[in-house]
């Protein structure tokens, strides 16, 4: 997958000059991916999507839905008038930008059937994988995912702010389900998603018209939100040492 054929900012989007949204991620490392699979997922809808922004570390606290990613967009034009205050929940984000005419919307001129299947996909990852993952940092590799999380804080404030993420996260999981499995069913569950997902992308790979050409989820010309999802699960995945 790649965004390379989509850095052209889209036909239809506002020239925003030096305005720029800010993205506000969480974590402290700028010019890199960070361990959150939803902000490497905004960030490919806005490269792909042609949107210049800029990245702010923020916190949890300070977002409006009390979760990373969120933006700030007040910099973006728009006909009523200037957009005020933050936005958090990156699917919110993304519709707020299309509807603005500030971002393509990938997913632009695909039947019923593509549409589907691209939720289907993006559903794997979001409302699927997300929670395995969230056991599998939080519950399983709990010291490597707090000491990362709250790097910034003292280390006492690190040990109760990391107890409070525990009690929170692994109720949530224990709600949900996947923390009501044992270790080895989580992890053969979560090998199984993504044998899933790498068959498929083994399969539009072989489709694709040559090797050095991008390959997309759909397996068509362009990237699409499932491509989005994936892409921000694998890179989260590869770099996250928790």
């Amino acid at each position: 997958m790649s965004t390379t054929s989509s850095s052209t900012p889209p036909s239809n989007a506002k020239d925003s000059g030096s305005e720029k949204l800010i993205l506000y991620r969480g974590f402290l490392d700028r010019g890199r991916y960070v361990w959150s699979p939803f902000v490497t997922k905004l960030e490919f809808h806005l490269r792909a999507g042609g949107v210049p922004y800029r990245t702010g570390v923020g916190s949890p606290i300070q977002a409006p839905k009390g979760k990373i990613p969120y933006a700030d967009l007040t910099s973006l034009s728009h006909e009523d008038g200037a957009v005020k205050g933050m936005l958090g929940d990156s699917a919110l984000i993304v519709k707020r930008l299309v509807e603005m005419g500030v971002m393509r919307d990938l997913n632009e001129g695909l039947g019923a059937e593509a549409r589907l299947f691209d939720s289907g996909v993006s559903a794997l990852c979001d409302e699927r994988l997300y929670f395995f993952n969230v056991r599998e940092r939080w519950i399983d590799n709990f010291y490597a995912q707090r000491d990362k999380v709250f790097e910034t804080k003292p280390y006492p404030i690190r040990l109760l702010l990391g107890q409070l993420a525990y009690r929170k996260f692994s109720q949530g999981v224990y709600r949900q389900g996947s923390g009501r499995h044992t270790f080895e069913e989580a992890a053969a569950i979560t090998r199984e998603i993504w044998t899933t997902i790498n068959d498929l992308l083994e399969e539009r790979r072989r489709k694709a018209k040559s090797g050095g050409e991008p390959f997309f989820v759909l397996g068509g010309e362009r990237p699409t939100a499932a491509d989005a999802s994936v892409f921000g699960f694998v890179a989260s995945n590869l770099i996250c040492k928790s």
